[in-house]
């Protein structure tokens, strides 16, 4: 198995809507470690030009580079998700007409990563685990369940 929730939190609803850097920076005190974190919102704007949304970005919390995740707007393009985790795993954007790391398509159903961005998430990927920045589904601690109510 690859994938896996660690654990699904509902984000408070001061950050359903992200407007600005310090607004994404939030979302820190919410990443798990060891983990690949992905936080979907309401809203995400472009913090380089307000004027525009974003469906997706692969954030750096500024303070402490180590600290990634992923945001993506609930009303993302469904490859929106697979794109930001390409950038996750090391691709940044390609001009080629359907590539999952360009911002261009004519074909939905030929959407998709190059062996060249294959072999760079593989390294990408083996770097992660050896230096425990990510661990595989199997090694990951099982959450607590929470106390049931008491009467």
């Amino acid at each position: 198995m690859f994938v896996a929730q660690a654990r699904r939190r509902k984000l408070p609803a001061r950050q359903a809507k992200l407007e600005t850097a310090v607004d994404r920076d939030g979302l820190a005190e919410h990443v798990q470690q060891q983990v690949i974190n992905v936080f979907i919102v309401k809203s995400l704007r472009d913090v380089d030009d307000p004027r525009l949304m974003r469906q997706g970005v692969r954030w750096r919390l500024r303070r402490n580079l180590r600290k990634d995740y992923i945001i993506v707007a609930a009303s993302a393009m469904p490859t929106t998700l697979c794109h930001e985790l390409g950038h996750y795993f090391g691709n940044g954007h390609s001009s080629v007409v359907n590539n999952i790391m360009s911002y261009r398509r004519d074909d939905p159903a030929k959407v998709a990563f190059n062996d060249r961005q294959g072999i760079k998430m593989r390294r990408t990927t083996r770097a992660l685990l050896s230096r425990g920045r990510v661990v595989p589904i199997d090694k990951l601690a099982k959450p607590k369940d929470p106390k049931p109510p008491s009467p």
